[in-house]
């Protein structure tokens, strides 16, 4: 799943592959009872302040509503492993 949601494809942009600390965030967004809702995968800067892609993917089977992971010196890692 890595590779094909963006997470993956997205380390080579220098903005992004260049910063020692990244937080990739993967959650569940319904937008009304009616929709489906789709997935989000959002790269930010470490700070919350600064979104640097954020990705819409649909029909994803994910056991989880969310899930972060940290890059830090090019090292994945979940939050609780930090």
């Amino acid at each position: 799943m890595v590779k094909t949601s963006g997470f993956y494809n997205n380390q080579p942009r220098h903005k992004i592959r260049d910063l020692s600390f990244q937080v990739w965030v993967l959650w569940f967004n319904t937008i009304n009872d009616k929709d489906k809702g789709c997935w989000v995968l959002r790269c930010e800067d470490g700070d919350h302040n600064t979104v640097l892609v954020q990705i819409l993917i649909e029909d994803v089977n994910f056991p989880i509503n969310e899930i972060s992971i940290w890059i830090l010196a090019g090292v994945a890692m979940l939050p609780s492993e930090y």
